[in-house]
């Protein structure tokens, strides 16, 4: 019984979303006051009104980290709309390959890693959805390849989650990154396949599945290597540039004299213009993350600190001020007006507000869990069948990582009592944290923060449940991949 209530409100967040096909919005609320009222009048989970409050306000204070990152992303993706920059980086990319899976290839399996492991907390839909429906993808087959393209998210934000999750158990970082990227070695190539099944089908599959698995081993290659040399902050950056750059040149070397791809008039705006505003952002957060003095001052600096709810935000060192520094640098590099920026502005903000309210919904709702012993309850049935208990440790981390939308906060979650539950049963710590590090940060993909954010890039407000039902049953044979990877060891 203890079960099924801790259960409940994780059942209402499934049912809204995939089954009634609400909004996220409607099913953060949904499932926030379904865990208030069972730890309200739940005996085994009972907690006073005011304890649930504090739970609630410590999931809302999480949820800024996400919030100042939507805002941004939002804005920077109608200001490079607006001024047509979008179309233009499209054409460029129509231009390198006339062949629609090597442009969506390069985009989903090059770029994207490289910005999520720069950026991570789902920056990267904002920037290659719009990319990939200015190519001639439907919106919606966008955001699902957009969500798909967050594959390196163990890396993602310099693998500060896998940080965090070798922190609390003990482990060397570098170490939990390696076992990581063997853990989830297969899974590059097997997205890389579901790309091009998507793009055209069979077709489309057997034409091109060596380029697919040839990336996909590139990439998952990399970030085995690199997670031991230079370490895990780089593994994602460095894997992401070479798989990026083998692409490229795979399409230089076939492209073909006449382009039949995307044609993209570039208006006012030239290539090197269209692309100022992502390399803007991307030199800003390489300087704040590999700067080794800059980093500590903005750590140190303008730090957000509320004790009472946990809360310890550094707003400088944060993706989303970087966001915002290149939405004000994309003003004049993209020779944008006033009007068309407020108006820019103005579309960010009405997309912003039913996201923000999905988001702290959701992480309120993960506190209170959390707080009342649900969480606990769920971790432990796995703790009862002994060395068995392999089979359920991805399952643990997924869980983890779907409730908080965060490697950072499904690591902080559950990784101790990953630790202990393996100690019980005397299992290998490294392979047990590689199952919740990967599972996880997989599981995050399809988030409702996550799914929000993607959404929104997409135009596809609303719709979060019906891209969690595409993408969902992935990441659960992800998982179910990763599990049997682990049994094996």
């Amino acid at each position: 019984m203890n079960l099924l209530l801790a259960l409940l409100p994780i059942a209402v967040a499934a049912v809204m979303l995939v089954v009634l096909q609400r909004s996220a919005m409607q099913a953060g609320l949904a499932t926030l006051a379904t865990a208030a009222i069972v730890a309200l009048l739940a005996p085994p989970f009972r907690l006073e009104p005011g304890a649930i409050w504090m739970a609630a306000a410590q999931g809302a204070a999480t949820a800024l980290t996400v919030l100042l990152v939507l805002f941004p992303g939002l804005l920077l993706y109608h200001l490079l709309k607006t001024s047509g920059a979008i179309d233009v980086l499209a054409g460029a990319v129509a231009r390198l390959s006339p062949r629609q899976p090597v442009q969506v290839l390069l985009l989903v399996m090059g770029l994207a890693p490289f910005v999520e492991s720069v950026s991570g907390f789902g920056v990267t839909t904002v920037i290659v959805v719009p990319l990939l429906i200015a190519l001639g993808i439907a919106p919606f087959t966008a955001a699902v390849l957009g969500t798909l393209s967050l594959m390196a998210v163990p890396w993602g934000a310099l693998a500060v989650g896998t940080t965090l999750g070798a922190q609390l158990t003990g482990l060397e970082p570098n170490q939990l990154g390696l076992y990581t990227a063997l853990v989830a070695a297969p899974l590059p190539a097997c997205y890389g396949l579901v790309v091009l099944t998507m793009l055209g089908g069979w077709p489309t599959l057997r034409s091109w599945w060596p380029l697919a698995l040839g990336a996909g081993g590139l990439l998952a290659a990399g970030l085995a290597l690199f997670s031991l040399v230079p370490g895990i902050e780089l593994a994602g950056v460095l894997a992401s540039l070479l798989t990026l750059a083998a692409l490229v040149g795979y399409a230089l070397l076939r492209r073909e004299a006449t382009a039949t791809g995307t044609s993209v008039t570039p208006g006012r705006l030239g290539v090197y213009r269209a692309v100022a505003p992502y390399g803007l952002l991307t030199l800003l957060l390489l300087s704040s993350r590999m700067v080794g003095p800059l980093r500590q001052w903005l750590l140190n600096n303008a730090v957000l600190e509320v004790p009472a709810l946990n809360l310890r935000l550094p707003l400088l060192y944060t993706p989303g001020f970087w966001v915002l520094l290149a939405c004000l640098g994309a003003v004049p590099l993209l020779g944008l007006r006033r009007a068309e920026s407020v108006a820019a502005l103005g579309r960010a903000g009405r997309q912003f507000w039913p996201g923000a309210v999905a988001v702290v919904s959701f992480l309120a709702t993960a506190q209170i869990l959390f707080a009342s012993g649900m969480v606990a309850e769920l971790s432990a049935v796995g703790g009862i069948f002994g060395s068995h208990y392999a089979w359920f440790a991805p399952w643990i981390g997924a869980l983890g990582g779907w409730i908080t939308g965060s490697n950072v906060g499904g690591n902080a979650m559950f990784a101790p009592l990953q630790a202990a539950a393996g100690a019980r049963a005397g299992l290998p710590l490294e392979w047990l944290m590689a199952a919740q590090n990967g599972a996880g940060s997989h599981a995050t993909m399809v988030s409702p923060a996550r799914t929000v954010l993607t959404a929104a890039a997409a135009g596809l407000a609303g719709g979060e449940g019906r891209l969690l039902r595409a993408v969902g049953p992935l990441v659960l044979g992800a998982t179910v991949l990763m599990m049997l990877v682990v049994i094996g060891v």
